[in-house]
């Protein structure tokens, strides 16, 4: 527990410095928290049957360089670097995939090619998402962003400590033994009620509004959870790496950010 608050007081300073610092370091930060997640995902693919990767450092050099292209193109909207049009180039990036399964020597060279181009969607546009998230209506607004944060990480903070102290019905015993609905539950009350505190202060959005911005964190952070418990059930492993102490790898911590964030996004986007 010790090792994890440790890790846990660096991640929020590394993480608020850079959201705070400036737009760029915004822009900067998420574009390293995607290649490192694209990396680890690498790492974790090649454990599927038939995906074994056979140049595993070109792969990774590879994703680094269509995940930075495909987010740089995104995020960057968020700054009017450039018009929404060069999004289009996302639909010929994406199709480098098809080439480079020709050259690949992968046993199963479409089924490495369908992992990468989902680690694309499930990492790659939620970390641009998060930039737009700070950046919304064009105004470069850090404490929202930090409050959106705060509020998916108190699901999953109160769901641990919660569960680990009073926690003994399974949520999905299939997917993730050691989550419980009273944990759940616990992290639901503590976001809820962060979302009542968040409104007294940020009041740009009101006080309905960020109740619901935490009610989309609680539930589909929750399946971000599931769903990355159930990639390393898939193959066999207890962490997606062990790069923050305490907490395992990038995927581990931003698993429920990267779920939810591209609802939240939409709902603000829709409601605004």
């Amino acid at each position: 527990m010790l090792t994890r608050i440790l890790t846990a007081i660096v991640f929020l300073a590394v993480m608020f410095s850079g959201i705070y610092l400036h737009p760029w370091g915004l822009f900067a930060l998420f574009a390293l928290i995607n290649v490192c997640c694209l990396i680890e995902f690498q790492d974790l693919s090649k454990l599927f049957p038939g995906n074994e990767a056979r140049s595993l450092g070109y792969d990774k050099l590879f994703m680094g360089f269509v995940g930075t292209s495909i987010y740089s193109l995104v995020a960057g909207t968020a700054f009017d670097w450039w018009d929404s049009k060069w999004m289009l180039l996302i639909i010929p990036i994406l199709l480098l995939f098809f080439v480079r399964a020709l050259y690949s020597k992968a046993e199963a060279p479409f089924l490495r090619l369908f992992s990468n181009m989902f680690s694309v969607l499930w990492i790659t546009i939620p970390c641009a998402m998060t930039v737009h998230l700070g950046m919304l209506n064009g105004v470069f607004a850090p404490s929202r962003l930090v409050a959106i944060l705060l509020l998916i990480w108190a699901t999953d903070t109160f769901a641990y400590l919660v569960g680990r102290k009073i926690g003994k019905t399974p949520l999905f015993k299939r997917v993730s033994p050691n989550k419980t609905w009273e944990g759940i539950i616990g992290g639901a009350v503590a976001s809820l009620i962060l979302g009542g505190i968040i409104a007294q202060f940020l009041t740009e959005f009101s006080l309905l509004k960020w109740l619901t911005v935490a009610a989309i964190a609680i539930i589909f952070g929750t399946q971000g959870d599931l769903i990355e418990s159930l990639l390393k059930r898939t193959v066999n492993i207890k962490d997606s790496g062990t790069v923050l102490p305490g907490h395992g790898g990038f995927l581990d911590r931003f698993d429920a950010l990267l779920f939810s964030v591209p609802f939240i996004y939409s709902f603000l986007y829709l409601w605004a």
